[in-house]
């Protein structure tokens, strides 16, 4: 599975000269609701084929890029609670604010053995004290300032400015470990003007998910276009938003290398989930945007993780995006080789279990295995009802009576072991509510 030839002069640049440098760090980049399809996506731009993410196809062909990684939830709050606290989804939770049972989160545990920790986040959901009182250091970006989008949210300039707050700290420090979360490839998609264009289309102000939203699911106004020019412009933006997301990893990952702290660093770039544009293999659940149901590319999400001189190679089964990253990040920082922390990361992860509790609008799981997913909703008792499971390659569907019975009485396990809270929007502060809006849910 895993191929040799690592590609150990990747990004190597002329770094600052120091006189200590921390080692066996490890950077955490997620992109919000970037799909995993998108990592060498073709489509034409500047009248030539050309791939979306040319900075990330270079890191993947340098390290190990997991083609099925899947998220735990497709919503930001469930997801990046139960990916930094190593937990079940069904035990993250809004309750007014982000509250998580159980587990001990990532940043402790490195912090533990003596990581300093850092996150730079610029999604205002994670504005909680669950995330931010794990690490030692937090930059959160919810002041407006000049270089945020018309959407009113902060670029990916903006929150690398806000990294470059934290070098000294880095430099310092005996080991590091430091998560920054981008929302460009979150609605409103960062889709500068003149990228755009280069892809053959204007900006349009009118052409946001819940518009297109709204049209597919036959109300409201919509986007001043029919429905499937609005949805092709959608794309149109969210691809240009990808492409914007490459380059503000390469400047992020340039500007860390020229300060000479990429040489004994694992980087791993993901996203906390993916993205939906009607295009779920469940035909009678399918939307625009995520967090709305737990199809396919709304729990697809990329993984790549580098370490410059480490093992490079493919993973294409599918693996927990929440074990492959807390046991490849926990392995590396407890000495092991390339090849033991790939093993780490996949070894017990071939199987992915995703939900999503949000009173109102969908209540479910999801549970993937080689080939078979398995898809059903909550009750109100907690109850797993309308099971299907779905030949994830070949195609075709299996009624909940034909898939085997193990597999049924593994989810309903999981689901039995869990409190599952949902998410009571009036018991949300006014805060939150706005922060939810703005992103574009509640509305």
């Amino acid at each position: 599975m895993l191929a040799g030839g690592a590609l150990g002069s990747i990004g190597a640049r002329a770094c600052r000269a120091l006189s200590h440098k921390p080692k066996r760090n490890i950077l955490l980049i997620v992109h919000d609701a970037m799909r995993g399809d998108r990592i060498g996506f073709t489509r034409a731009i500047g009248g030539r084929t050309r791939s979306l993410t040319p900075f990330l196809d270079t890191l993947a062909g340098g390290g190990i890029l997991f083609e099925r990684a899947i998220a735990p939830s497709s919503w930001t709050p469930i997801s990046m609670g139960a990916i930094l606290y190593d937990t079940s989804p069904l035990g993250v939770y809004y309750k007014g604010e982000l509250a998580i049972d159980g587990g001990i989160s990532l940043a402790r545990r490195l912090s533990d053995k003596g990581y300093f920790t850092a996150g730079v986040i610029a999604n205002g959901v994670l504005d909680a004290s669950a995330i931010k009182d794990a690490f030692e250091r937090v930059e959160m970006l919810m002041s407006q300032s000049e270089d945020w989008t018309v959407g009113g949210k902060p670029t990916g300039d903006a929150v690398n400015r806000r990294v470059e707050r934290l070098l000294d700290s880095l430099r310092q420090s005996k080991s590091f470990f430091l998560y920054v979360h981008y929302v460009d490839t979150h609605d409103r998609y960062t889709a500068p003007a003149g990228m755009l264009r280069a892809f053959g289309y204007e900006p349009n102000a009118m052409i946001t998910t819940s518009r297109v939203r709204d049209q597919f699911l036959k109300r409201g106004s919509g986007t001043g276009l029919p429905y499937d020019k609005g949805l092709e412009n959608l794309v149109a933006h969210y691809d240009t938003s990808v492409r914007y997301a490459d380059a503000t990893t390469k400047n992020l990952m340039d500007m860390l290398d020229d300060e000479g702290l990429l040489d004994d660093t694992l980087v791993m770039v993901t996203s906390d989930h993916g993205e939906e544009f009607a295009d779920g293999e469940i035909v009678e659940d399918r939307n625009v945007g995520h967090g709305y149901n737990l199809s396919y590319p709304e729990i697809h999400s990329p993984l790549i993780v580098f370490k410059r001189g480490g093992a490079a190679g493919t993973i294409s089964a599918p693996v927990s995006l929440t074990r492959a990253i807390n046991d490849t990040a926990m392995g590396f920082a407890s000495g092991a080789s390339a090849r033991e922390q790939w093993a780490r990361g996949t070894g017990s992860a071939n199987e992915a279990f995703s939900a999503l509790v949000w009173e109102g609008v969908f209540a479910g799981v999801s549970y993937i295995a080689g080939n078979l997913r398995v898809y059903g909703h909550l009750d109100k008792g907690n109850k797993i009802k309308d099971l299907r499971a779905f030949a994830m390659r070949g195609g075709g569907g299996f009624t909940a009576t034909e898939m085997p019975a193990h597999v049924g009485e593994k989810v309903a396990a999981m689901v039995a072991q869990a409190d599952v809270k949902a998410f009571d929007p009036s018991k949300a502060n006014d805060s939150v509510k706005k922060q939810l809006k703005a992103l574009g849910y509640l509305n």
